[in-house]
């Protein structure tokens, strides 16, 4: 995924290229750059910077999703799935720069979106799960563990449940 500046460099591009089609008379080929084009601004503004800032979130990069996420100037015109995580990295965030409060409010907001993968869900309950913890409600951190058991989630998962459990004990 490129970021804003890739992006707006790839369009440029491709748009040149269809003001050189059509000037050579090749106006099937430039009338489809043309739509991709359109696809690619499209795309940029509605979801593209969400899904961004979820890679750049999983490659460790917390500030660059931090700044990519401020460039969504309207969340609301996001669809459900992308503003699910949109709150899911926010929450991370929060979760890193120790602002408990806040990520728990993050990630409360990514559970009632559209999370695309259990897995995924899962993580979300047991991030909540430590949240309770650390902030003294031990019988939500305990439901919160429950609810990421029941879900089907990845071995890299199995480490953190059993510490939580632990910790629960």
């Amino acid at each position: 995924m490129l970021n804003k500046y890739g992006r707006i460099g790839f369009a440029a591009v491709a748009f040149a290229m269809a003001v050189f089609w059509t000037i050579k008379g090749l106006y099937i080929p430039a009338t489809a750059m043309l739509i991709g084009v359109g696809f690619i601004v499209y795309g940029y503004l509605k979801f593209g910077t969400v899904y961004l800032a979820f890679r750049q979130l999983r490659s460790g990069k917390l500030d660059d999703a931090k700044k990519t996420l401020n460039q969504i100037k309207d969340k609301d015109k996001l669809n459900k799935e992308h503003l699910a995580y949109f709150h899911f990295v926010w929450g991370y965030i929060f979760f890193a720069e120790e602002n408990h409060q806040k990520a728990i409010v993050e990630f409360e907001e990514a559970l009632k979106g559209k999370i695309k993968t259990t897995h995924d869900q899962a993580m979300i309950n047991v991030n909540l799960s430590s949240l309770y913890l650390k902030t003294g409600n031990k019988d939500k951190a305990v439901l919160k563990l429950a609810a990421a058991k029941e879900l089907k989630y990845k071995k890299a998962l199995d480490s953190d449940i059993e510490a939580l459990e632990k910790q629960l004990v």
